[in-house]
């Protein structure tokens, strides 16, 4: 009994399992006719499942390429945007020195990234109030022989500043 058991298992099987005809013992439960057109159905499919790779192997490289293109624009416009956020930082920086009369020399100090922060540091740097910025203040020592308030003693209507000098060393002549 056990032999007809194993028998019937190994026919049970056989006639189960299209995808694998030969069964244990190397005999073949189908025929010449019916392997070979397993054979070309499993060569049709593996053709099918060949041409699906290659078509999704190219739109795969058609996607990267596309996304290459894409992350190219999105730098780009990154790029265009700090730009433009740079200028005006700059354009920020200028106005607010102008309306605290910082002078033009400090205007690279005033730090902040919003308008509200350039400001408020533009109003530190500030000269305190009633005092005029160094930019207008007369500069001591390079006028000799200034005059009242400062004002250089050549005047267009005298010359140059060297007849100036002459005539003060002449004792005004």
């Amino acid at each position: 009994m056990p032999e007809e058991a194993a028998t019937e298992a190994t026919e049970t099987t056989a006639t189960t399992d299209t995808t694998n005809p030969v069964v244990e013992g190397g005999e073949s439960s189908l025929d010449l006719p019916a392997a070979l057109d397993v054979i070309r159905k499993l060569r049709d499919e593996n053709a099918k499942r060949r041409v699906e790779g290659n078509e999704s192997k190219a739109e795969l490289d058609e996607f990267r390429k596309w996304k290459d293109s894409q992350l190219s624009e999105l730098e780009r416009a990154q790029k265009a945007v700090n730009e433009a956020r740079a200028e005006a930082i700059e354009s920020w920086r200028h106005l607010a020195a102008k309306e605290y009369g910082v002078p033009e020399n400090l205007v690279s100090r005033i730090q902040g990234d919003s308008r509200e922060s350039i400001f408020a540091d533009a109003k530190t740097l500030a000269p305190p109030a009633g005092e005029k910025p160094a930019e207008q203040q007369q500069p001591m020592g390079l006028n000799l022989f200034g005059g009242v308030h400062g004002s250089p003693v050549a005047s267009k209507s005298d010359g140059s500043a060297d007849e100036a000098l002459r005539r003060a060393l002449r004792g005004g002549r």
